[in-house]
């Protein structure tokens, strides 16, 4: 069981090992980057270039364009069912949907747990309102499943500081003392899959928003998947190596390294990935994640803005207009994070596929009668 996992662990060896291999390679001082916390940046970020800011704000609308015209629908929306032919619909919101409600409420007052209990309100909540919707959720069908999201979550959060380490987009003015500031972004990492994973499952609940994401345009043609999975990784490992040598003109591949190295991966072996499903037109575990890691950070910009961010973000070359605090492009940097981790719990849901949820006791049953 465990062998089916070193895919993974090369995954994460590859991204903690190439960034100061290649700084290394380069002959860069490695003092720079292994700050901790990073309270400052050790190099300022240079300054906004107008013709790159348009340039790539240019390509992100027509990114959006392009995804807009590749998944609206192509085909009649299915009926919906109606009552009486076996959905199953809750009655209200579960006590513990509103006890997440009340921990979104608090978290503004809890000065250094506030983004952890804002991320464990929000995963409660959505698992609440999803299970009002369809009678089922995440957190009573697979709370296995969603604990395993925890450690998860803790790995993937730790990949992208340390890769932050080396392009340095983010810092923490206010960071405390090593060991208390490690400790609250472990907690908050952790709940950083169950929220995301959550909500996205929230989006699928409407049944509209997610007919629509499966009647796209169906992708034709065959791709040679070894090779292409090939391109992916060399594409990857060059913006992980050029992370601690180019950080201001490589960062947009460097973050989106992860997820072309998780798909590369995947192509090589013959996987399937998170964008199986274009062929037949089915865009919903692109749309959905990438939707749900959106609105994720969203809202994490927006209790920032309200309490007091304890962050800074700073897009070299392409800072710009913010929105929330956060420069505009930066939101499209969402996209890789809901993608991948759609990845991630694929490949830690292997003990949960084909379980039954309900589990009957074994037949005959003893039944024993008491005077």
């Amino acid at each position: 069981m465990l062998a089916g996992y070193l895919p993974l662990a090369g995954w994460a060896g590859a991204i903690l090992a190439l960034p100061p291999l290649g700084a290394w390679l380069a002959g860069q001082p490695f003092d720079q980057y292994l700050r901790f916390p990073l309270a400052v940046r050790a190099f300022d970020p240079l300054p906004v270039a107008a013709p790159l800011f348009w340039a790539g704000s240019a390509i992100g609308a027509g990114l959006l364009l392009t995804v807009y015209w590749l998944v609206r629908p192509r085909r009649p929306l299915p009926p919906s069912p109606t009552p009486g032919t076996g959905t199953k619909v809750g009655t209200g919101l579960p006590v513990w949907g509103w006890s997440g409600a009340l921990a979104i409420a608090v978290a503004g007052f809890l000065p250094a747990l506030g983004l952890a209990v804002l991320l464990l309100g929000l995963t409660l909540l959505a698992n609440g309102l999803t299970r009002q919707r369809t009678g089922s959720c995440l957190l009573t069908r697979r709370p296995g499943f969603l604990a395993a999201m925890l450690p998860a979550g803790i790995l993937l959060g730790w990949l992208y500081h340390w890769l932050n380490l080396f392009l340095q987009l983010w810092h923490y003015p206010d960071a405390g003392s090593a060991l208390p500031f490690a400790l609250t972004r472990t907690l908050e990492y952790a709940l950083l899959l169950p929220a995301m994973l959550s909500l996205r499952q929230w989006l699928a609940s409407f049944p509209r928003l997610l007919g629509s994401a499966q009647r796209g345009m169906t992708v034709d043609g065959t791709i040679d998947g070894w090779a292409a999975g090939w391109m992916l990784v060399a594409l990857a490992t060059l913006g992980l190596l050029s992370a601690g040598v180019w950080p201001d003109w490589i960062y947009p591949l460097t973050w989106t390294a992860p997820l072309l190295l998780a798909l590369g991966l995947a192509m090589i072996r013959g996987r399937p990935t998170p964008f199986a499903g274009i062929w037949e037109g089915d865009w919903s575990r692109v749309l959905l994640p990438s939707g749900a890691a959106l609105l994720l950070g969203a809202i994490v910009q927006l209790w920032g803005t309200l309490v007091g961010a304890g962050w800074t973000l700073t897009l070299p070359l392409l800072d710009g207009a913010r929105v929330l605090g956060l420069p505009a492009l930066a939101y499209l940097g969402f996209v890789p994070l809901g993608l991948l981790a759609i990845w991630l719990a694929d490949q830690l849901a292997r003990p949960w596929r084909n379980r039954p949820l309900k589990r009957f006791p074994k037949f005959p049953i003893k039944v024993v009668i008491k005077p």
